[in-house]
């Protein structure tokens, strides 16, 4: 198990149809963060009561509830300004920002760099990301202060899954199966993890599961059955 050292590869994936208990959500075209990404802040929340009786607590309930998720970028483009918090672009090429602009939800998806050469890969299928106040000075005697931009939104859970965190640890980006499970967790918002086909092999395809617990077992969403020949 190795310790994480680096943050790399962040992409939003801005939802275009919101999921249902029975079926997934449906992403638009991925925004890639290339070499702008430098930090980010996960922080769970919690909800929690208590009873008290004869003077003394008697329950006591906690459960988890999403969490604050800060991510921490060199800049944002303007047309990552149009998906994310639905601005506009006008005809001269600006990008104009109103009281009517809809906030989507995104999924983000980042990479987290070990020390041992593993990889631990993060995905947040259900944000909804606000631009922080951001603030840039000019150049002083000292040199040059970068102004960088901060995105901050709460991540729930999503209504066919009831969960909203996923994250697939010490994953060997130098292997062909690394390689794999890496491109399928970058291919689309939705969540991803290693299921069993029936061959008894693994392969990494959508996270299918629901409340109850059942779930698929062919990611492509078909199973599929040869007949033996016969004479």
């Amino acid at each position: 198990m190795g310790l994480p050292i680096n943050i790399r590869d962040l992409a939003l994936f801005p939802m275009t149809k919101e999921e249902t208990k029975t079926t997934p959500a449906t992403y638009g075209n991925v925004l890639d963060f290339v070499n702008r990404f430098m930090s980010f802040n996960d922080t769970p929340k919690m909800n929690s009561t208590s009873v008290n009786g004869d003077g003394a607590t008697t329950n006591n309930y906690n459960a988890k509830d999403g969490g604050d998720l800060t991510l921490n970028v060199q800049k944002i483009k303007g047309e990552e300004r149009v998906m994310i918090f639905g601005e506009k672009e006008e005809a001269d090429g600006s990008i104009s920002s109103g009281s009517k602009d809809l906030i989507s939800y995104t999924s983000a998806v980042f990479t987290v760099d070990n020390d041992d050469g593993t990889v631990d890969l993060h995905k947040y299928p259900k944000t909804k990301l606000v631009e922080q106040p951001t603030s840039v000075e000019q150049k002083g005697e000292n040199g040059v202060k970068y102004s960088t931009a901060v995105l901050k939104g709460r991540y729930i859970d999503l209504k066919n899954t009831d969960k909203g965190r996923y994250i697939l640890e010490d994953i060997d980006p130098k292997t062909e199966e690394g390689k794999k499970i890496i491109a399928d967790w970058y291919a689309d918002g939705n969540p991803f993890s290693k299921v069993k086909t029936t061959g008894g092999t693994e392969t990494t395809g959508p996270d299918t599961t629901d409340p109850e617990g059942t779930e698929t077992t062919d990611p492509e969403g078909t199973d599929t059955e040869t007949d033996e020949p016969t004479e």
